[in-house]
């Protein structure tokens, strides 16, 4: 079996584009929320948070999990959960799709 591992680091450009994102799914407006939805947002951002915990489930089974990731991990989660948050609450239910 082929292991997937695309994660994306977390980088200062990662991490203000996740931010935007972010704002944008917050904001709830139809007009950004149709072009979420035709860019495929909810299924993308679903697709990225499975990749990230197939590789902590990885690193975790063969114990090579460190502090560095477990600090990355935190970072990045804190955003996305506030992303994936704010998807459900979403009027836009194509973004949920």
């Amino acid at each position: 079996m082929e292991k997937r591992f695309y994660t994306f680091p977390f980088t200062p450009v990662s991490a203000t584009l996740q931010n935007i994102l972010y704002q944008l799914v917050r904001a709830d407006k139809p007009l950004l929320n149709k072009l979420l939805s035709e860019a495929n947002f909810g299924f993308v951002f679903g697709e990225q948070l499975v990749l990230d915990y197939e590789f902590i489930r990885h690193s975790i089974d063969h114990r090579i999990e460190s502090m560095v990731l477990v600090d990355s991990y935190v970072k990045k989660n804190e955003v996305r959960l506030n992303t994936f948050e704010y998807l459900l609450r979403s009027s836009e239910h194509t973004l949920k799709t």
